[in-house]
């Protein structure tokens, strides 16, 4: 193959071999020689040795290499190449920074802004149960109420054989705001992935608990999957809705439930208490807050849409005269005992 058709060889793994933006992404991260390499896999390392004329010690350094720039992923059948854009995507720009060339981020915007975020809203809106579920902030939960294992921040990072945090892949890529990048929580089989390729930092149980406090102070919603096959949570998310690759494009269409289960709590206002100081409304991500007029005050006061408000408890975190509170109205069988739904 010619150097252009390795690079349109893998891109069609995608089903976008006609985007000039991901073709150059791909030829900004590898060689024409990596990208032919990439293109057989998966292959035993004997195997693609015999074929590459190469030694094996020479092909597993390779594959090492590739996997530590996220254009190797593992899988079941062995090292393969991320084939859609999302494995990419979250691969490439979870790397360790120094790996991560300096045009990718902007490239990878232009992806996403040109046609990917329209792909991923109709994808995650067509789904018959959110792949995703919003936790409440550990510091807005009611001192009354004990938390289910799969809804408590504190058992998930403490149940974990293995922690890592490292970027967030998509606020590395959009960057449209200023929370925080390093507070992406990852455990067990995706801990150990990370923290093989370097992209992760190893940490322990306290550090992590103090990483998703800050998290939570700064207004990112705690987030973890809904549909798995397994035992245990392997990741949560602190996401934002200006930069998150899932909430920014189901805000652009107004349709968050699709993607995302809620959290078993709702969002209150004692009006009596609100000073109208409009806090909360900057902090939510689901647009469940609005100004009213209420009773007989001069000033509007926060009132919260029930349909809208997910339960995760950002609102609840700044309210200096403590009128927003989380209430608890779902059911312990909205939260799996285990993590182990089955899409179908």
């Amino acid at each position: 193959m010619t150097t252009p058709e390795v690079y349109i060889a893998l891109a069609e793994k995608s089903g976008h071999a006609d985007s000039e933006v991901l073709l150059s992404i791909l030829a900004k991260s590898m060689t024409p020689e990596e990208a032919a390499l990439l293109l057989e896999l998966p292959m035993a390392n004997e195997a693609l040795a015999a074929k590459l004329g190469l030694d094996e010690k020479t092909v597993e350094k390779k594959i090492d290499d590739l996997m530590r720039r996220g254009l190797v992923v593992p899988s079941r059948r062995g090292a393969r190449f991320p084939n859609n854009l999302a494995f990419l995507h979250e691969a490439m720009l979870s790397s360790a920074p120094e790996l991560i060339p300096p045009e990718l981020p902007s490239l990878w915007k232009e992806v996403y802004r040109t046609y990917w975020w329209k792909e991923i809203a109709d994808a995650l809106s067509g789904l018959e149960i959110p792949t995703l579920r919003v936790i409440p902030a550990q510091g807005a939960v009611p001192p009354d109420v004990v938390l289910l294992p799969w809804e408590d921040v504190t058992f998930i990072v403490k149940d974990a054989t293995s922690r890592a945090v490292r970027n967030c892949a998509c606020r590395v890529m959009l960057r449209d705001c200023e929370t925080s990048l390093c507070n992406c929580m990852q455990f067990n089989r995706r801990a150990d992935y990370a923290l093989s390729r370097g992209s992760g930092r190893d940490v322990s149980v306290d550090e992590m608990l103090t990483l998703c406090r800050a998290s939570e102070e700064e207004g990112l919603v705690p987030i973890v999957g809904n549909i798995a096959l397994m035992e245990r949570m392997d990741y949560i998310c602190y996401c934002c809705s200006c930069c998150c690759t899932g909430l920014e494009p189901l805000k652009k269409i107004d349709n968050f439930t699709t993607g995302y289960a809620k959290s078993r709590f709702l969002a209150g206002v004692d009006q009596e208490a609100c000073k109208g100081c409009k806090t909360c409304l900057d902090r939510c991500h689901f647009d469940a807050i609005e100004m009213e007029e209420v009773g007989g005050s001069k000033k509007r006061k926060a009132t919260i849409d029930a349909d809208k408000c997910f339960g995760c408890g950002a609102c609840v975190l700044t309210c200096e005269p403590k009128a927003v509170t989380l209430e608890l109205v779902r059911p312990p069988e909205h939260i799996p005992s285990v993590n182990a739904y089955v899409m179908r």
